[in-house]
């Protein structure tokens, strides 16, 4: 234990420095903006039907907060837990400092237009997500899977739809605009892409906060054609509103079904203490 506490003191700062850089860096693109524009504009400057309401980036409040509460509860409280505790949250802490400098330097890549710098980062900053993602166990008990999953589920699903918003600008800054297919095909493709993705996390992992994250990706999308562009697309708006009942009905039946195996569990658990205490 005593060889340990260096090691989680350091990763303790680390963590804290890492949220404090991207707490600032997100102020910064909001309040200044950085280079006079917000997320949301820039965006809005590549033209392609990619492009989501600006709205929909207050996520941002939404997975900072999270991840505020992640680093006050797990590594804060490092010191406490067990050594094996201690080991994965370490490895967990690093992995979470080094994903805060990539946010934040994707957030200057981004607001100074550089579009595949941007890019590369992301992607890097994903890879770092899903790491930390795969390393937190699904079926954690109550507060934990609130403080240690929830905040990486929403954070990398938002990233994981921030990937295509800025492959779609960098593609259309390129001046590439869907080839002989089309960039409504192209479109339609994410769309599919983005729904199997929240499908397949519903299935394997019941993580309803990561379908809901994507959905609201597409929701921004979707308002977008709506009320800015004056529904100048109806296929666009018709496949995204396909995309959203698809990851509703999948969300409603995995809410069903964790309703129903708690119900279960519950009614187990009752059984069990009336045949252990006969009246």
């Amino acid at each position: 234990m005593r060889r340990r506490k260096p090691a989680i003191h350091l990763v303790q700062v680390a963590s804290v420095f890492s949220l404090t850089l991207m707490l600032t860096m997100n102020a910064l693109s909001t309040t200044v903006p950085l280079n006079g524009r917000t997320a949301g504009q820039i965006s809005n400057r590549f033209k392609n039907l990619m492009v989501p309401d600006g709205m929909i980036f207050s996520i941002w409040a939404v997975v900072y907060t999270l991840l505020l509460l992640y680093v006050i509860y797990i590594q804060m409280r490092l010191h406490r837990s067990p050594p094996e505790a201690q080991k994965t949250a370490t490895r967990q802490g690093w992995l979470f400092a080094l994903s805060g400098v990539l946010n934040s330097a994707w957030i200057l890549s981004w607001h100074y237009y550089q579009l595949r710098l941007s890019m590369g980062i992301i992607l890097a900053l994903l890879v770092i997500l899903v790491m930390i993602y795969a390393d937190i166990p699904g079926d954690l008990p109550g507060h934990e899977r609130w403080l240690k999953r929830l905040p990486f589920s929403i954070y990398t699903a938002w990233i994981s739809f921030c990937l295509t918003v800025n492959a779609a600008a960098l593609l259309s800054g390129l001046g590439w605009h869907g080839g002989a297919l089309g960039e409504v095909f192209w479109v339609l493709l994410l769309f599919g892409g983005l729904t199997a993705l929240g499908w397949l996390m519903l299935i394997r992992q019941r993580d309803i906060g990561f379908a809901l994250t994507l959905g609201w990706g597409i929701l921004g999308i979707l308002m977008n054609h709506l009320f800015l562009l004056k529904s100048a697309h109806p296929t666009v708006i018709k496949g995204a509103a396909a995309a959203l009942a698809i990851l509703t009905i999948g969300i409603i039946w995995t809410f069903g079904q964790l309703f129903w195996s708690q119900l279960r569990k519950r009614m187990g658990k009752t059984i069990i203490s009336r045949e252990n205490h006969p009246q």
